[in-house]
């Protein structure tokens, strides 16, 4: 027998790879996409379309300690899914072939981003695990400390999830292991009927983690008040449970006077020192506000109680079984007619657990493992129901919809189209239907879409007819100027267009913006899809036309800069009530390689005749907002701040957030707009090197800047 000494811990054949590729950079960057964008300008909340381990290592320094809530529903390893297939030594060739670009040979590499994992696989559990490790670790450094984790699983994998948490979140942090029976009994089970999955609950930080509670209800008030004229019930002021004695929180045992002036102690037993549930100020006020009852004992002791009025509202904690909230198929088909995707939870359900998680009204909530997108229904609709502005991220994959799939059948090639869609019709439902959560099986109304979504006009299908404005929400700049966002196959250009209509000569292939004057954009409330219909607008030469004229199909529009159509309408809706707006968009991004050229090369290599070509450091197809978003996640901003665009003569000034971020990427920078830009005095102000045609330039317009900008530094990428 071997005496090397045997140890407690939880591995498997390439941890340590997984250990190491959670701390390891990236070069990936996150591209705008306008044209699968929703109010661009003034959203916040975030959908990214990519592998979830680049995009959260592009995040994570934006996101670090800011996330109040993460749900994910990762693959279960049933040995009938695909998993990714993280490969952590791949060149830039390999990474584009995984996004689905084809070699040489025609070979498409789509299928190399994920793979089916079979039980067969001598490494069944341990490439799940590996796949997983990574991604939970990071989500855990963007958890704030009263930050809580909520992990979808089955009964695979639950057991090594378990472990694998307990080693990333530490085992003192578990919160809880939740059964949700959301579907019938499976008769094709072997032994047993299963009719239950498992949600593991894990604290960014036990003691700084406060976990919500629900209203209780039929309680009975059996005593009256005659001074209050109302009708009480009685608790125990001590606590009682785990936690209940002295040396649990000594400074929560203190005297108290009861009636007859004597002092009153919380005691468990004659001899056994308990404690309070209160601190000592918040006992004063309510014994003051006569919210305390005195009993006295046989033995001659009192004891304490809370008395707690009929009307006043009493909670008590969630359990850790779920068995009223169904699978979210239904709440697809009320809102595609169809359900195209499989196995959707229910945003009640996703709703339940932000209660559990106790969200304030602008947490931040993230899901990695975006599917459908039942998380961003479910932050939209806990929005609508208490106005609050909490804002998601999600993050998904593009896996592309089965052939014979009825996603695919209905026009949705990936699962993000699916996603996005489902975040523009839902958004739709709570703008025009009130503030809940869409459930067919209980709404008859919206058991077909077309009558619970009147008008709708999805991401897809106004790509048709698509115009963003960057000033949805505020009238455009005084210099007299908006934008047109053009939607590409890879990313998106910003054009400056003036108000009447007519494209600047230098931008004559801009898209043209709405008119100044339109109320709908003005104030943020108008159907923009809908209303603006019939409405004449310029096209490409400036001819006022009519947006019905303006269409293309769904693919084209998605994917084809050249058959994009000229004018881009975004389907946002919103719910507005006492000057609270829902907000209902999305900011879409797309993981990409890097915006640096590939200049890489052997001595050897270099000629004289390729210098000229280097002396520009970007790809030429990166625009401003590529460069723009990469400095933002450099610097490690949320993405999510407001966003517009000033003209200042030729060049377009980029303002993020409220003065965050000031750039300006145009080639030959003038005096004047240095000027502008330096007069913002913002907190970083971006130039690109092309933005100077040769040293002396350069230092000229330092000194300019510098001076105008109180001896503030710019940046030059």
């Amino acid at each position: 027998m071997s005496d090397e000494r045997e140890t407690y811990g939880f591995t498997w054949p390439g941890k340590r790879e997984a250990v190491l590729e959670a701390g390891r950079m990236t070069d990936k960057v996150l591209r705008p996409v306008l044209a699968d964008s929703v109010d661009f300008s003034g959203t916040g909340n975030i959908y990214i379309e990519g592998d979830n381990l680049e995009a959260l290592k592009i995040i994570q320094r934006s996101y670090m300690r800011k996330v109040k809530m993460i749900y994910i529903d990762p693959p279960y390893n049933t040995g009938n899914e695909f998993i990714y297939r993280d490969d952590f030594a791949q060149s830039e060739r390999d990474s584009q072939a995984q996004l689905g670009f084809e070699d040489e040979q025609g070979r498409n590499y789509s299928s190399e981003v994920y793979r089916e994992n079979k039980k067969s696989n001598p490494r069944f559990h341990s490439d799940w695990c590996s796949m997983m490790y990574p991604r939970l670790k990071i989500a855990q450094n963007l958890l704030r400390d009263d930050g809580v984790i909520f992990v979808s699983i089955d009964d695979n994998e639950q057991s090594r999830l378990r472990m694998m948490c307990d080693e990333i979140f530490g085992e003192n942090n578990f919160v809880a292991c939740i059964s949700w029976k959301g579907r019938g009994g499976r008769q094709d089970s072997k032994y047993l009927a299963v009719i239950h999955e498992y949600i593991l609950c894990y604290a960014k930080d036990i003691d700084d983690f406060q976990a919500g509670e629900r209203e209780k209800e039929g309680d009975k008030y059996p005593k009256y008040d005659t001074e209050r004229k109302q009708r009480y019930k009685t608790q125990l002021l001590r606590k009682w449970g785990s936690g209940s004695k002295r040396e649990d929180r000594p400074n929560l045992y203190y005297p108290i006077t009861a009636p007859d002036g004597s002092e009153v102690y919380p005691m468990i037993t004659e001899s056994q020192c308990g404690r309070w549930r209160w601190g000592q100020d918040t006992m004063q006020e309510a014994i003051e506000a006569g919210r305390v009852e005195f009993v006295k004992g046989k033995n001659g002791t009192w004891t304490a109680y809370e008395k707690i009025y009929e009307g006043d509202v009493t909670t008590k904690k969630y359990d850790t079984w779920i068995d009223d909230i169904p699978n979210g198929t239904e709440t697809l088909k009320g809102l595609f007619g169809t359900a195209p995707f499989d196995y959707s939870k229910s945003p009640e359900l996703i709703a339940r657990l932000m209660h559990i998680a106790n969200l304030a009204p602008d947490s931040i909530v993230l899901d990695f493992f975006a599917g459908s997108s039942t998380t961003a229904h479910a932050v939209m609709s806990l929005n609508a129901q208490d106005s609050g502005n909490r804002k998601f991220i999600l993050i998904q994959l593009p896996e592309p919809c089965g052939e014979k799939s009825e996603a695919r059948k209905a026009g949705y090639h990936t699962i993000c189209d699916i996603g996005r869609e489902r975040i523009v019709r839902s958004g739709k439902w709570l703008a025009n239907s009130g503030k809940r959560i869409v459930n067919s099986a209980k709404d008859k109304e919206a058991q077909h879409d077309s009558k619970a979504l009147p008008g709708t006009h999805s991401v897809a299908e106004s790509n048709e007819s698509r115009q963003i404005n960057l000033f949805p929400r505020e009238e455009a700049p005084e210099r007299g100027t908006v934008l047109a966002i053009r939607p590409d196959e890879t990313g998106s250009s910003v054009n400056p267009i003036e108000h009447s209509g007519r494209t600047s000569p230098q931008y004559d292939k801009g898209l043209p913006a709405l008119p100044s004057d339109s109320e709908r954009l003005k104030d943020g409330t108008g159907d923009t899809a809908s209303s603006l219909r019939g409405d004449r607008l310029p096209d490409r030469a400036g001819n006022l036309g009519d947006m019905e004229s303006a269409s293309g199909s769904r693919e084209n529009a998605s994917h084809n800069d050249e058959d994009a159509s000229d004018l881009l309408t975004t389907s946002h809706y919103t719910l507005t009530t006492n000057h609270y707006t829902l907000d209902t968009g999305f900011r879409t991004f797309r993981v990409d390689t890097t915006n640096f050229r590939d200049v890489f090369m052997l001595p050897g290599d270099l000629t004289q005749d390729m210098l000229a070509d280097m002396a520009e450091n970007f790809k030429p197809d990166r625009s401003d907002l590529d460069l723009l978003f990469m400095c933002i996640a450099d610097l490690g901003l949320p993405l999510s701040l407001p966003y517009h665009a000033e003209i200042v003569g030729d060049f377009t000034v980029h303002v993020y957030g409220d003065n965050e971020i000031v750039a300006c990427f145009g080639r030959n920078i003038t005096e004047e707009a240095m000027r502008f830009v330096a007069e913002k005095k913002a907190g970083h102000s971006v130039f690109r090197d092309s933005c100077f045609t040769d040293a002396c330039h350069r230092i000229n317009m330092q000194q300019i800047f510098e001076t105008y900008s109180g001896n503030l530094r710019m940046t030059v990428i």
